[in-house]
């Protein structure tokens, strides 16, 4: 196959048409309409351009926000991002993209998934909603579901066709099953008060004090 996938989409400009045209159909779908409620959503459209562009092999530069801050706090469940993937699938088709382009797209952008079990633990851990934790069990069953294999944790080729891989990313062990196992872990596990984590989710004690706004809220208590 001739050309990297950049050419074979169609440069920026038709990249750029399908990135509207998924922007469009995804804030009509009552699935993930909502997560749409607070953006700019011709920012939104120019940087997941650019973000297609350079993940297939394109000239532009991605310059946004990486996932985790992007995406930190949004919640987002296993069963939106499925809505997303078939959004997306659905205008590819509209747009007449090849099978083999669309799976090689979809393999590009699969890790540019938000960190979605590290959102849900903070979420879990700072408003003790249980519907966080019923998020949490959900993503957990269909990571075993759909990425189990004999020996380890695969990724997905497609998310669409579920299809594994042959391997397994690092950030499995030091990251995804760090914020399984703190969900669902006794509280007490993890002081946040005494640790914070930094974005590939090592932990660091803290040594510095909390803000003069913080400071002032505890005094305010006593």
């Amino acid at each position: 196959m001739e050309g990297s996938l950049y050419d074979r989409l169609g440069g920026i400009d038709a990249i750029t048409a399908v990135v509207r045209a998924v922007a469009d159909r995804q804030m009509k779908d009552d699935r993930i309409s909502q997560k749409y409620a607070r953006t700019n959503v011709d920012r939104l459209i120019k940087e997941f351009a650019d973000m297609i562009c350079q993940a297939t092999g394109g000239p532009c530069t991605y310059t946004g926000r990486n996932m985790t801050e992007a995406h930190h706090n949004m919640g987002v469940t296993s069963g939106e991002w499925d809505a997303f993937v078939e959004d997306v699938v659905v205008v590819l088709n509209d747009f007449k993209v090849g099978k083999a382009e669309q799976d090689e797209l979809l393999n590009a952008l699969a890790p540019l998934r938000p960190e979605i079990v590290e959102s849900t633990f903070y979420l879990y851990r700072y408003t003790k909603d249980p519907k966080y934790l019923a998020m949490g069990q959900e993503m957990w069953n269909d990571f075993v579901k759909y990425c189990r294999t004999d020996e380890a944790y695969a990724g997905l080729k497609s998310a669409v066709t579920k299809e594994k891989t042959d391997y397994m990313h690092s950030f499995v062990f030091a990251e995804t099953f760090k914020y399984f196992y703190l969900l669902f872990a006794p509280e007490k596990t993890l002081d946040l008060k005494q640790v914070v984590f930094n974005t590939e989710a090592h932990p660091i004690r803290r040594t510095w004090s909390v803000s003069t706004a913080e400071t002032q809220r505890r005094r305010g208590k006593n």
